[in-house]
């Protein structure tokens, strides 16, 4: 019989499969399985909680990430009143689109740590909406000039940032 080996690390299926492993682990110890089954259980639930604890980590990463994310938006915000009218209206929905990025980043992620089934959709899904909002912030970003320019490249920076962070904790 081959060793067994997981097959994912996705947030929440590694999660549920962690805690089966455990759970199995337990129950085999008691039930005075052979000691090459026990081995194996205890190699895959070995396994098991070192993937878990990496989707964790990678988790507490993107969490982070959200909150850089949301004070560079505040920062750039700020920079944003001596634009012409038009290009501050666009610099300012990119901003906004960015927050909004941020937040379902963080619904996704409080998902992914609790187990959720749908996390990966949900992770899936928000890495979308950074895509999109660093796009929008590109796209700002060449028509501002100046310091506006500069803290809409930060920003988009760290969007980039949080989709690689997003791509981590869903792989």
């Amino acid at each position: 019989m081959g060793a067994m080996s997981l097959s994912t690390n996705r947030p929440a299926r590694t999660l549920r499969l962690g805690a089966a492993l455990l759970a199995l682990a337990g129950v085999l110890v008691v039930g005075g399985c052979s000691q090459e089954a026990k081995d194996r259980v205890a190699s895959a639930a070995s396994s098991a909680q070192a993937a878990v604890d990496r989707a964790r980590e990678a988790v507490e990463q993107a969490g982070a990430r959200v909150d850089e994310v949301k004070a560079k938006a505040k920062d750039a915000k700020a920079q944003l009143d001596a634009l012409d009218p038009d290009v501050r209206r666009q610099a300012t929905d990119a901003v906004a689109q960015a927050q909004q990025a941020a937040t379902d980043a963080a619904a996704a992620l409080k998902d992914a740590k609790t187990g959720a089934a749908d996390a990966n959709d949900a992770l899936a899904e928000a890495r979308l909406k950074v895509q999109t909002a660093k796009d929008a912030l590109t796209e700002a970003r060449e028509q501002a000039g100046g310091e506006a320019a500069d803290g809409l490249g930060t920003l988009a920076d760290a969007l980039d940032g949080l989709a690689d962070d997003l791509a981590a904790a869903d792989s």
